[in-house]
């Protein structure tokens, strides 16, 4: 019985067991849930740190972006990528102790030398990584294309965007559920704008296909081996009923189903924001523009998009890792010396993880709330203290979120400070 049992429970019966002695789960007597998920998040953290302060150098050179006819602020990070960073980083900076190695942390030229040979490790496993890729991603999606009706398949989050939203101590089931609610406000918000070029386009495309596959069906009633042996051209009439077939499905895919009831931009984009705890100030108060929509859309793409980047990510991975990521090699080595701390009975954890506010010196700061931004500048002004590095309030998001999954974590006296502070501010603007 246990997938009935939420993920607190069963922490809380693993720690019972642990403090009466049943078993050892740590060295440390004082074991809570926080050193549970401190163990289970040690990687993930630091990664989530690193993207957050933008210390990745995740762009192509301008070199190859030039000839690429590419830009080059744009951020390459595919699934091939997340493993050469988790290869080149986090799989090489813990010692047998879970401790941070002293050789990894203080060889800048190493880590430089390490994402450059992982860079030609791609590069001559490139031709055999396509293949693959190409295979497996059509194996995998071709079933769900063809029941969702939609030719450049569903939607996702890039992953980018995935790490973007990640919060410290969130644990995967945790994540995958919260963002997963988001899937169905973010499709129809973009589905909400309408090309009508495209529209008519589709419409005209369906109406013509639909006609040739009304014909050739009804050849078919009359003469049932027309379609094998009558030939038009070099292939006989079966293969453009496959053709049309196919040209009527797709068209029909560009087509949103006007029986349906939109709901309000705004609400939608509130809606994507609670639950991805992603508050660009631009998405909550410009709904309807043209820029939000790109902005989301180039974070909610198609499976097919995603599938063509990972393809790309083949070329560019061994030049990223082979030119622009040695740039950040001192950078993610400082970020792990400063943001560092060894945990008793766990090891060396991310210190963001920690949610140490008095050390950040973090104070409340619903910035990110519509309510927030309609207060005036003197109500403003108590929250304007942030931390250096930490953007879009995420220390404080990471923790509340915490908290409502292990309701029976206490936390510091900075964490209450914080709990306290938002109650107030909740009964302040929202009674």
């Amino acid at each position: 019985d246990i997938q009935n049992f939420e993920w607190y429970e069963i922490v809380e019966r693993l720690l019972a067991l642990h403090h009466h002695g049943v078993f050892c789960a740590s060295s440390s007597e004082n074991l809570s849930a926080h050193d549970v998920v401190l163990r289970i998040m040690r990687k993930e953290n630091y990664l989530i740190g690193l993207i957050n302060d933008n210390l990745l150098q995740l762009t192509l050179p301008y070199w190859a972006s030039a000839s690429l006819c590419s830009t080059s602020n744009h951020l390459f990070l595919t699934k091939s990528m997340e493993w050469s960073l988790s290869f080149c980083i986090l799989e090489k900076m813990f010692d047998e102790k879970f401790d941070i190695s002293n050789e990894f942390l203080h060889d800048v030229q190493g880590l430089k030398w390490q994402f450059q040979i992982v860079g030609l490790i791609h590069l001559i496993l490139l031709p055999f990584m396509i293949i693959f890729m190409t295979v497996h991603f059509f194996l995998q999606n071709a079933q769900q294309f063809h029941s969702s009706k939609t030719y450049l398949g569903p939607r996702q989050w890039s992953p980018l965007a995935l790490w973007q939203f990640r919060e410290y101590n969130e644990l995967p089931h945790i994540f995958d559920d919260r963002i997963n609610r988001s899937l169905s406000a973010a499709d129809t918000y973009l589905n909400s704008f309408h090309n009508q070029y495209l529209l008519i386009l589709a419409r005209c495309l369906m109406y013509i296909c639909g006609a040739f596959m009304a014909t050739l069906l009804l050849v078919s009633i009359i003469s049932e081996n027309a379609l094998l042996y009558v030939h038009v051209g070099e292939h006989n009439l079966l293969w453009y009923l496959g053709i049309f077939s196919v040209g009527f499905a797709v068209s029909r895919s560009f087509i949103p189903d006007e029986s349906k009831a939109l709901e309000h931009r705004d609400v939608l984009v509130n809606t994507i924001c609670s639950h991805t705890h992603y508050f660009p100030e631009k998405w909550i108060n410009s709904p309807d523009s043209t820029e939000v929509r790109d902005e989301l859309r180039e974070l909610f793409q198609y499976k097919v998009q995603l599938f063509a980047m990972e393809v790309l990510s083949v070329i560019f991975t061994p030049i990223v890792l082979g030119y622009s990521l040695p740039n950040s090699a001192g950078a993610v080595l400082s970020f792990i010396r400063e943001h560092t701390v060894v945990v008793s009975g766990v090891g060396a954890v991310c210190s963001y993880s920690m949610f140490d506010f008095q050390q950040y010196e973090a104070e409340t700061n619903p910035t990110d709330t519509l309510a927030f931004r309609e207060q005036s500048n003197s109500q403003k002004s108590q929250f304007n203290k942030r931390p250096a590095k930490i953007d879009d309030a995420k220390l404080e998001k990471s923790f509340m979120n915490f908290v409502q999954h292990n309701p029976n974590f206490a936390g510091d006296a900075g964490s209450k400070s914080l709990v306290d502070k938002l109650q107030r501010f909740k009964e302040l603007n929202f009674q």
